[in-house]
C-alpha cells in the first residue's frame, strides 16, 4: 500500500479482510508527508464503524478520517437464509452468488465522505438492480480464458453471460446435471 500511495494512487480497495487495515495505516501515516488525503476502501464490513471498536492496537480517530467507504458483505444475511433453507428440508445449492439486488452485499456511507455523490451511487445502484444499466462481470481482456473455460464445461459465453455470469462451479455442476439427467434418459 506504500508504494502504491506514493507511486499516485489515491484510493486503494483493501481486498484483503481484516489484513487490509495496513492500507488504512499507510493511509493514515502518509498522508501528511506526501500532500495529499490518502484513503482506503474497507472490504467485508463497515471499517468506518469498525475502527470505533478496535481501541488499543491503532488509532481510531486517525484512521476513521481515511475511510472512504467499505464493500460490505452481509454474512450475516447469508448464513440466516442458509439455515432457513435447511430448517425448511431444502438442500443447499453448491454455490450461491448476492447481488445488489438480493442486499447481502452493499456499500456504507458511514463518516460521510460520500454525501456529495450519494445521490448518483443511488441512481446507479437503481439502474443495475432493475438492470437498466448492465455491469461487465469479464474483463475484456479475459474473455478468450473465460471462452476457453466455458467450453471444457459445455456452457458457450454468450449462455454464461446471458445467465449473468454464475460462480463457475455453479456453471460446471448445471453442465454435470444435464449430463446425468440425459443419462437417465438414454
Amino acid at each position: 500500500a506504500r508504494q502504491m500511495f506514493a507511486d499516485g494512487a489515491d484510493v486503494i480497495l483493501a481486498a484483503s479482510g481484516p489484513a487490509g487495515m495496513g492500507v488504512v495505516s499507510a493511509a493514515a501515516a502518509l498522508s501528511g508527508s506526501i500532500g495529499r488525503h490518502l484513503w482506503a476502501i474497507g472490504v467485508d464490513t463497515d471499517w468506518y464503524d469498525d475502527l470505533s471498536h478496535n481501541l488499543g492496537t491503532i488509532s481510531p480517530g486517525g484512521w476513521r478520517s481515511h475511510v472512504l467507504t467499505s464493500v460490505r458483505k452481509r454474512f450475516d444475511l447469508a448464513v440466516y437464509e442458509a439455515l432457513q433453507t435447511v430448517a425448511s428440508g431444502e438442500r443447499l445449492p453448491p454455490v450461491r452468488a448476492y447481488d445488489l439486488r438480493s442486499g447481502f452485499v452493499d456499500i456504507s456511507y458511514e463518516g460521510g465522505f460520500l454525501d456529495d455523490v450519494r445521490p448518483l451511487i443511488e441512481d446507479q445502484r437503481r439502474r443495475i438492480v432493475s438492470r437498466q444499466l448492465r455491469v461487465p462481470c469479464l474483463p475484456p481482456d479475459h474473455v478468450e480464458v473465460a471462452r476457453a473455460h466455458l467450453e471444457q464445461t459445455g456452457v458457450t459465453l454468450d449462455d454464461w453471460l446471458d445467465q449473468g455470469c454464475p460462480p463457475w462451479r455453479k456453471s460446471i455442476d448445471e453442465v454435470f446435471e444435464r449430463a446425468r439427467s440425459r443419462g437417465a434418459h438414454a
